[in-house]
């Protein structure tokens, strides 16, 4: 498989102690603005809004960037836009004049604080493996989308045939030293080379409801209807407890439905953590999740 030929824009698990401090130490002035975090998919900022929010595709950015245009004031017109709350991102928030311009100077100066949405590296390595099972069945129906014909790349280089386990699949994604050599955002490590010297703070998923309200209290914002946000068709109904170890079972693309996905604890035995923990381990070592 060659990574060159994939290149692409674009119930919660607990495996530990998620209590790590969220708060990160401001950067001297003078350090590397330009980092990895101010290219695509680029952080959300309004004028309206105190802050700006980086996020990683697969890691609640899609409840993060419908609390956000709430926050801005746009979520009424982007979701009678379209309810796929990511078209308004991309086809209007994100395309005014002087977007990126305004976000690397209010970066540059530091006019407002920059804060990270972040998700367990586990939890968001099963749904990396489901969301490529899904793009693979999209590419079969013919839907030629970017993720889809990465999939299809991924299906094909690595001579998975028909179908896929997760520990193939996590196996695939180290042959091709994932951490140096992006794939696409959904599967990409979450860690951006030199974010730290921007963010000013973590946000953990694990937590996402508290962490808002928190936001919303010490900036003075208005709460967000918490259930609005949080409920998209999209996001999957895990089953409760652990069923038979599915690290190797092979899925054949769009045969785990929505509604009964497998507790991703059920993906993993020793190997399939140890590949997660080296595949991700900047995600482990920068958000204080345990590997």
């Amino acid at each position: 498989m060659t990574s060159a030929t994939l290149t692409g824009q674009c119930g919660s698990l607990s495996l530990g102690d998620n209590t790590a401090s969220n708060e990160i130490s401001p950067a001297p002035a003078g350090s590397d603005e330009h980092s990895d975090l101010l290219v695509r998919p680029l952080p959300l900022h309004h004028e309206r809004v105190p802050f700006a929010v980086a996020w990683t595709p697969k890691a609640g950015c899609t409840s993060l960037v419908k609390w956000f245009l709430f926050q801005s004031g746009d979520l009424e017109k982007a979701l009678q836009y379209d309810k796929w709350i990511h078209r308004y991102r991309v086809k209007v928030f994100q395309r005014r004049d002087g977007y990126k311009t305004e976000l690397l100077e209010l970066v540059a100066n530091r006019r407002k604080p920059v804060l990270k949405l972040v998700r367990n590296p586990y939890d968001r390595a099963v749904s990396s493996f489901l969301h490529v099972l899904d793009a693979m069945a999209e590419y079969r129906l013919k839907r030629g989308r970017r993720l889809p014909l990465v999939a299809a790349a991924m299906f094909n280089d690595a001579e998975f045939g028909t179908a896929i386990s997760f520990r193939r699949f996590l196996e695939t994604l180290k042959s091709v030293d994932l951490r140096h050599n992006g794939i696409n955002p959904h599967i990409n490590p979450q860690y951006r080379r030199g974010e730290e010297s921007i963010l000013a703070r973590i946000i953990k998923l694990e937590s996402f409801a508290a962490e808002i309200r928190s936001l919303e209290s010490e900036f003075a914002l208005a709460p967000a209807p918490v259930e609005l946000i949080t409920h998209s068709a999209h996001h999957r109904r895990k089953q409760d407890g652990q069923c038979m170890n599915l690290a190797d079972k092979v899925f054949e693309p769009g045969t785990i439905s929505h509604d009964e996905t497998p507790a991703y604890s059920a993906f993993y035995d020793e190997a399939t953590r140890g590949l997660v923990g080296d595949l991700y381990r900047d995600d482990f070592a920068n958000y204080g999740y345990p590997p």
